[in-house]
């Protein structure tokens, strides 16, 4: 029993953590037209708008 309580603990914690790297904490609108920028601990995505409106995507890592 003991180890079952202890094998949730380590999942819910790692789940919580797992929260705090992934989820895009900051949405930043860019003054070239709408370029929006969607950032976390470990990765930016830039949401490029471009003259046309076609929109395109970049993953980037954060360094």
């Amino acid at each position: 029993m003991k180890k079952l309580h202890l094998i949730i603990f380590t999942a819910v914690i790692s789940i919580i953590i797992s929260w705090f790297l992934f989820f895009p904490w900051n949405k930043q609108v860019l003054e070239d037209g709408g370029t929006i920028v969607y950032s976390s601990l470990t990765y930016k995505i830039y949401v490029w708008n471009k003259i046309g409106g076609k929109n395109t995507s970049e993953i980037e890592g954060v360094k």
